[in-house]
């Protein structure tokens, strides 16, 4: 019998924007590590107040069960504007297919969580005790979003838990998009005249907003107002200042999410709900020194100090099996104090995410790191069973921190040429005066993008609004096609195919093959086609957080907003008038 091919497909509001570019590639990789094939469905999140993108939602009728076995579904996300009618309707679509949900409860399927109330009470019990802050002001998501709410609620419950009273007139309204946080700073200061010493929102993209406006006013952050967020997204650590925030394992939730889908199609029980740990990460917006922070947690562990790169270079690996030796010494005893109850519970996670933020270890040498923990679960061995169990524990909490850190690492180098290329294929595409001349304009350009395989395909017919949900039409027609570096030829006229199967026979994806991403095309508000375009190259590297940044870039290619140089070139060239001419990023 024949190896079992699957292919799993990723249906998100945007496989660019902040909270999703960290995780889908997470599910990549996994899907990689497995020998699946993956294919993300990338629209805008339907209803999204600051956007008028309604046609690009007929990407999320494009899933279906003659060309997946599975689905991730980013309901989270993509129902934080949705009445319960429009969830159910959007849900039903992919009955027929097995699921899992991206940090949401909300469906009948498995769903990969974080504990929010138990995050964000960390960052607001932070705020409280280590700086005495007593009017924190508050920026709330989506109102439907559970998230949101239970971020919210945990706000409101440990500022009673320290006898705070609760100020109404300090909570905003807000939708987790950079936008509405500056709106709700806005408002704070102009409209409420609320006086304040901190500010907290409940994602990190509106803390940004929000930021921004108190930076604009002249009011510094921090020394006048503290500040922190929730999700630790790329932007985070290198914000001025650096966030405290808290870190969501966004990459390690996609690949909890991937394995969990996979595992549930080779016919295993898969638990309802698998939570994945959050952790607070101290850093400079709401007044803290993360530097001492550190040394006191590590130090305070045993003596051990984070590895230095003082003294002469001949003596640095010497140096560093003196300090790893001193390090695993320090933590060994901060476990063992931990399950003795000499020490909080967190305190080992603590200390072991405070080395991750500092920098010390960078990701050539993370598996240092990975043998300290291995050696510390054999070291538990000798613990009795309750106490082995609860090591387990915490040790599974700092390998999930430590596979974030790994899925973190930033190619700002690589990300940067990237952009340069696309202005240059931009560029290329709006000066076409032919179908022909952009085509030959997207061959030239797209291998210096690294995509290996493009597909540009016209609808044929208008999509459909029916029971909540847009349908795209059924048939569409192949017009161009690129793989390994070279057009292919096809038929003049194109050739057509059923829009689902996102390409006529004989054209990949192939069953359990590749990874891909589907965007919708639209001119102005119109959807006239779609595009599909490998995502191997950006999986080929160890760096899967650079690939969700290079993906914003080849996102442009389909999922931003169209300009057109010319809609006679394709009533020329004999197809319909609407192609697209080039792409901008918002």
């Amino acid at each position: 019998m024949g190896e079992k091919k699957t292919t799993i497909g990723v249906v998100l509001g945007s496989i660019g924007e902040l909270f999703q570019s960290h995780v889908w590639p997470g599910i990549a990789d996994a899907a990689r590590e497995r020998g699946a094939g993956l294919i993300v469905y990338s629209g805008k999140i339907p209803h999204t107040p600051v956007l008028a993108d309604r046609e690009i939602g007929v990407v999320y009728g494009f899933p279906d069960e003659s060309r997946l076995d599975g689905i991730i579904l980013f309901n989270s996300v993509l129902f934080n504007f949705m009445q319960k009618e429009e969830e159910d309707a959007f849900v039903r679509r992919y009955s027929s297919i097995p699921m899992v949900s991206i940090a949401s409860e909300t469906i009948d399927c498995p769903s990969v969580l974080i504990d929010n109330k138990a995050g964000m009470r960390s960052l607001v019990e932070h705020f409280v005790r280590e700086h005495s802050y007593r009017k924190i002001a508050f920026i709330k998501g989506p109102e439907r979003n559970f998230e949101a709410r239970d971020r919210f609620a945990a706000y409101r419950e440990a500022l009673a838990a320290h006898g705070i009273p609760y100020d109404e007139n300090l909570v905003e309204p807000g939708d987790f998009l950079y936008e509405s946080g500056a709106l709700a700073m806005q408002d704070l200061l102009d409209e409420r005249k609320a006086a304040f010493d901190a500010v907290i929102a409940a994602n990190d993209g509106m803390l940004f907003g929000a930021l921004s406006v108190l930076r604009d006013r002249g009011i510094q952050v921090p020394g006048t107002v503290g500040a922190g967020g929730f999700d630790d997204v790329d932007d985070a650590r290198i914000h001025s200042p650096p966030i405290t925030t808290i870190a969501q394992p966004l990459y390690t939730i996609g690949k909890v999410a991937c394995h969990l889908i996979l595992d549930m199609l080779d016919g295993l029980d898969v638990p309802k709900i698998t939570y994945v740990p959050n952790h607070l990460i101290i850093r400079r917006s709401c007044g803290c020194s993360p530097k001492a922070h550190n040394a006191r947690q590590v130090n305070g562990a045993g003596g051990a100090s984070v590895p230095g790169n003082e003294g002469p270079i001949v003596d640095a690996e010497r140096r560093r099996k003196k300090e790893e030796s001193r390090l695993f010494g320090a933590f060994e005893k901060m476990l063992e104090d931990e399950l003795s109850g000499a020490n909080a519970n967190g305190d080992f996670v603590d200390a072991f995410a405070d080395i991750l933020e500092s920098n010390v270890f960078n990701s050539g040498e993370t598996p240092e790191l990975a043998a300290l923990l291995d050696a510390l679960a054999i070291h538990a061995g000798k613990y009795t069973p309750q106490k082995r169990l609860a090591a387990a524990e915490i040790l599974m909490h700092a390998r999930y921190m430590l596979t974030e850190f790994l899925g973190r690492t930033t190619n700002w180098k690589q990300f940067n040429n990237r952009l340069i290329q696309l202005q240059r294929l931009s560029k290329a595409l709006s000066s076409a005066l032919s179908s022909e001349g952009l085509f030959a304009a997207l061959e030239e350009n797209l291998p210096d993008l690294g995509i290996r395989e493009c597909y540009l395909s016209l609808s044929q017919g208008e999509p459909t609004a029916t029971d909540y949900v847009i349908e795209p039409p059924r048939e569409s027609r192949l017009v161009f096609a690129f793989r390994d570096g070279s057009r292919v030829p096809i038929d003049p006229a194109g050739i057509e195919f059923t829009t689902k199967r996102l390409t006529p026979e004989g054209f990949p994806p192939f069953k359990g093959k590749g990874s891909y991403v589907v965007f919708p095309l639209l001119f102005r508000d119109e959807y006239f086609g779609f595009i599909l375009l490998d995502l191997g190259l950006l999986l080929a590297g160890r760096d899967p957080i650079k690939r969700g940044r290079l993906a914003r870039c080849e996102g442009a290619l389909g999922g931003g907003e169209l300009f057109f140089a010319g809609r006679e070139c394709l009533a020329r060239g004999g197809f319909p008038v609407h192609l697209v001419a080039g792409v901008v990023q918002a």
